[in-house]
């Protein structure tokens, strides 16, 4: 994984706001998936809608394609928050788009070492994700991230969550999140590592 692409970026995150025409105090649901059975991305939508009852200023952006799109779509019409839920469809370059966003998303019923997810932690995302073998290998519950029950309230709560922490607590699981990226999957400091262990048998 190259992360050299994946950070915070705030001069990024303005630009693409004003693209959409959102405020910087309102806070952007992001989730990098392909729309099928297994992602269970109905979890997501619901949740959105559910929350948005009581947490006004946010948005959902959805960005992916597969075959339940119309399916999904149909789903985010019948809910009372559909004008704040976004459909990108299938984008070459994800980057700016995490960087615009606050809190990453993955409601998979089921998830190996999703590449989506790294991508979102090294962005500084506050990450949200269902307890499945990949996701529970790389995040600490309430550190570098969420890992919620694999259910659709599990994903309500870990949400919830993530829409409470104050200021201070949101920089710090960034951080760490960021952190922990860099640490174990940072390809570039992982080569230099071997090579400086090559050289002392030169």
């Amino acid at each position: 994984m190259d992360i050299n692409k994946f950070y915070p970026d705030y001069y990024t995150r303005q630009i693409m706001r004003k693209r959409f025409n959102i405020s910087e105090n309102e806070t952007i649901v992001i989730t990098t998936a392909r729309l099928a059975k297994e992602k269970c991305l109905h979890r997501l939508i619901n949740a959105f809608d559910l929350l948005s009852q009581k947490f006004k200023n946010n948005w959902l952006f959805i960005v992916g394609d597969g075959p339940l799109r119309e399916d999904l779509e149909g789903l985010a019409r019948s809910k009372q928050s559909k004008v704040r839920i976004k459909f990108l469809g299938f984008q070459e370059d994800v980057t700016d788009y995490l960087k615009m966003s606050d809190i990453y998303v993955l409601p998979s019923e089921n998830e190996g070492l999703a590449i989506a997810l790294l991508e979102a932690m090294a962005t500084g995302l506050i990450v949200v994700a269902t307890n499945t073998p990949g996701p529970s290998e790389i995040i600490c519950d309430g550190f570098n991230g969420f890992l919620v029950d694999n259910t659709e309230m599990g994903v309500v709560r870990g949400m919830r969550k993530a829409f409470l922490l104050t200021e201070e607590q949101r920089q710090n699981i960034s951080k760490n999140a960021i952190d922990f990226i860099r640490n174990n999957f940072d390809m570039s400091k992982n080569i230099k590592e071997e090579l400086e262990v090559f050289a002392l048998y030169e």
